[in-house]
């Protein structure tokens, strides 16, 4: 069907996937979670729409859409990185007959917090759940992270990665030095353009 593929590699509790999938413009959103319990969260989410969608009593419009949403939404249960790479040795597999994601999308957990203005209740959950409330000493480690996971969505996509920040971090893999500089201790590229709302930033990497 017509409409663009995406890859939501850091799905935390899906709704970026849900809105995604409510779209027209796409048609299908492939969500990846590394937590067990965020996981079945997801899970139980995805079999509460097949609930909704098999629903006959009264009005049939919820249970349509709940039924086109669930269509067009996958989900896998694994680290995002390992995610990318098989998915990359599939498609580079003569017999693959999956196409490349015309889009990933990672909404990973923002930068540690330096204040303590409180956060939505849903992020302080996911936050609780996955312990990154805390303000992180292994900054190198985290950067790392960042970059392998951004060096595989860049390796995956076809046209586009877009990754959502807050309005005032710095990109993906990168620090700010005490000049307001952005430095990393190993080179990876910097957004093509940026996006910018009152409170988060999208950073797009176009490919194409």
């Amino acid at each position: 069907s017509g409409g663009a593929k995406v890859y939501d590699l850091c799905a935390g509790f899906g709704q970026d996937s849900m809105l995604l999938a409510s779209s027209a413009k796409i048609a299908k959103v492939h969500m990846v979670e590394r937590d067990p319990v965020v996981g079945l969260l997801l899970e139980d989410a995805l079999r509460r729409l097949d609930l909704i969608s098999q629903t006959v009593d009264g009005d049939t419009t919820d249970s349509e859409k709940a039924g086109r949403l669930r269509e067009k939404i996958e989900l896998s249960l694994e680290d995002s990185v390992s995610f990318c790479n098989k998915m990359l040795e599939e498609f580079d597999s003569e017999e693959s007959s999956t196409s490349r994601p015309d889009v990933c999308y990672l909404d990973p957990m923002f930068p540690p917090r330096t204040k303590s203005a409180a956060v939505k209740k849903n992020m302080q959950v996911l936050h609780g759940l996955l312990q990154t409330n805390e303000v992180a000493s292994d900054d190198e480690k985290r950067e790392k992270e960042e970059r392998d996971l951004l060096q595989n969505a860049l390796s995956l996509s076809k046209s586009r990665v877009v990754v959502k920040r807050p309005v005032n971090a710095p990109p993906l893999g990168y620090r700010r030095n005490e000049n307001g500089d952005f430095t990393s201790s190993e080179e990876i590229c910097l957004p093509s353009f940026e996006l910018k709302g009152s409170i988060n930033r999208f950073d797009i990497y176009m490919l194409l």
